[in-house]
């Protein structure tokens, strides 16, 4: 997953695989870039929250990297160099407009609407040529099925897709 530069990525893995702990040490990578927006989507707050206390405990804590502003509580973190990282909801997709994005984790995108992603989270790529990451416990052929599915064809070289059962963690 960490090698591969395709702008769209998805992770359909059994759970205790380790999707949080990817997206995770994918966004510390943008984190450590200039001026980078970056965001956490799941179905809830209480969702985003677990990538994001992941990417808090290594940069704020562990590290100590410079934070012009950053709240826990609030999920937000802000670089020295300008670089953002927002924890959002899908269940409040309002909050998710007006703003382009360079790096987007989908955190179980299974579970959101098709209409959430089409008209709030794909718009915000668009400005930006931003990249997703898409991480999720399979939920059955449903819409996300198909967005795994193009990074598995051929015609989609923006898209790649990975799928791992639990125990091979």
């Amino acid at each position: 997953v960490h090698g591969a530069d395709n702008r769209f990525r998805c992770v359909i893995a059994g759970r205790r695989w380790g999707k949080s702990l990817c997206a995770a040490k994918e966004i510390e990578r943008y984190m450590m870039l200039p001026n980078k927006m970056i965001w956490i989507v799941a179905p809830n707050y209480e969702l985003s929250d677990k990538v994001f206390k992941m990417v808090w405990k290594h940069l704020v804590i562990e590290n100590k990297v410079p934070m012009r502003r950053k709240s826990e509580r609030d999920r937000f973190m802000i670089t020295e160099w300008g670089s953002e990282l927002h924890g959002k909801s899908a269940d409040a997709p309002d909050s998710c407009l007006g703003e382009g994005v360079d790096f987007l984790v989908l955190d179980e995108f299974s579970k959101f609407t098709k209409r959430i992603w089409e008209q709030y989270l794909r718009p915000t790529l668009s400005d930006k040529k931003g990249k997703m990451l898409a991480i999720s416990t399979p939920d059955g052929y449903n819409w996300a099925y198909d967005l795994y599915l193009r990074g598995k064809s051929p015609k989609h070289l923006d898209w790649k897709s990975f799928q791992s059962p639990s125990w091979v963690n």
